[in-house]
């Protein structure tokens, strides 16, 4: 159970370097006149922000939905997807 618990927070750790070195060195062209750790900030923030609303849809996908999908009625389960989705967006505005 620790194993796995540490994989997720490696994968997640990892997805987030990735993310905000993408967003310092590769997108961003905005932040080039700034400070290097003003620049990490700027990006690493907002992805920090979004990562609440990632983490809630993931997660209830992978151990809520996914599960039951054999089980149980396949509108409920669309319909759960579809609320999933819709508080994630909620989240992110």
């Amino acid at each position: 159970m620790i194993r796995r618990i540490a994989l997720h927070v490696a994968f997640w750790t990892t997805y987030l370097a990735l993310n905000t070195y993408v967003e310092v060195f590769l997108i961003n062209h905005s932040f080039f006149e700034l400070e290097m750790g003003t620049r990490i900030m700027k990006a690493l923030i907002p992805e920090l922000l979004l990562l609440p609303p990632k983490l809630l849809m993931a997660y209830t996908i992978m151990y809520f939905i996914l599960p039951r999908l054999k089980l149980a009625a396949k509108w409920r389960l669309v319909l759960e997807l579809v609320l999933v989705t819709a508080v994630s967006l909620v989240m992110y505005h």
